[in-house]
């Protein structure tokens, strides 16, 4: 399957097709001028679609680093949201049973993730999507 990204009037569209004459087509029907086919083989991350820019000097498109990052850091505080709830949750059992140390480190844990936004995060388009902050995992493997 080939991966056609075109920008026209503005829009970024994502389409795939069975054969590369297929993306010719529909490039050529809908009057794009900037467009790239991914080959099979060729992955294509679109976690960042809305940060795509046309590099002319690639005939690519790359991303655009602040848009990105800002995207990223939506991501996070989806992600942040339903961790909270699982920390919730884990502060109520620690209330239950009076545990001290357990509710003070879900304490810390909640003040990190409330500082989570406020991270540096990675300059090149793999690093921020590979990045994920340490807390997070520390949240999931928490046992209730």
């Amino acid at each position: 399957m080939y991966t056609l990204i075109t920008l026209h009037s503005s829009y970024l569209q994502v389409s795939v097709f069975k054969t590369q004459a297929e993306c010719l087509i529909f490039v050529e029907k809908n009057n794009c001028s900037r467009y790239k086919i991914y080959q099979p083989n060729q992955k294509r991350n679109i976690t960042f679609l809305n940060s795509f820019v046309w590099s002319s000097e690639k005939s690519d498109f790359v991303i655009d680093i602040p848009k990105a990052k800002a995207i990223k850091k939506t991501i996070l505080r989806e992600i942040r949201s339903v961790l909270f709830q699982k920390l919730d949750t884990a502060f109520m059992k620690a209330i239950e049973t009076d545990n001290l140390t357990q509710k003070q480190y879900i304490v810390s844990l909640k003040n990190q993730f409330r500082e989570i936004t406020d991270l540096d995060l990675p300059d090149s388009e793999q690093e921020l999507l590979d990045f994920m902050p340490a807390v997070f995992k520390e949240v999931y493997d928490l046992s209730i």
